[in-house]
């Protein structure tokens, strides 16, 4: 398992395209415009991360804490982001018309969350 500490990362329009951030902490990060095209994202702590304009085409989310993370623009069925058993919560922002839920999102409220993540 590796375990990247970027907590509160500038991020912005980077190339992180195919990057391997399993298990990393990206919470508080803004990646606005961040290239992530088939980044593997596994259990990464996404809380609180500006993910607007990201690019996640076919991007493996599985497992990630994306509870307040933001999210914009749109995600393509043919490519979206593999979400399977990610966690996410009513302060998380979606694209609008997405249905974080038919993605398998795990839906979880802010005060839960914190007591797995202590």
């Amino acid at each position: 398992m590796s375990s990247t500490e970027l907590q509160g990362a500038y991020l912005i329009d980077a190339q992180l395209q195919e990057a391997t951030l399993d298990f990393a902490n990206l919470s508080e990060a803004s990646l606005e415009g961040a290239q992530l095209q088939r980044a593997d994202l596994l259990s990464a702590d996404l809380q609180r991360a500006n993910l607007s304009g990201a690019q996640l085409q076919e991007a493996v989310l599985s497992g990630a804490n994306l509870q307040g993370a933001k999210f914009t623009g749109e995600f393509r069925r043919s490519s979206a982001p593999d979400f399977s058993g990610a966690k996410g919560s009513s302060k998380t922002v979606w694209p609008d018309g997405f249905d974080p839920e038919a993605a398998g999102v795990r839906m979880v409220d802010e005060d839960a969350g914190a007591m797995e993540q202590g």
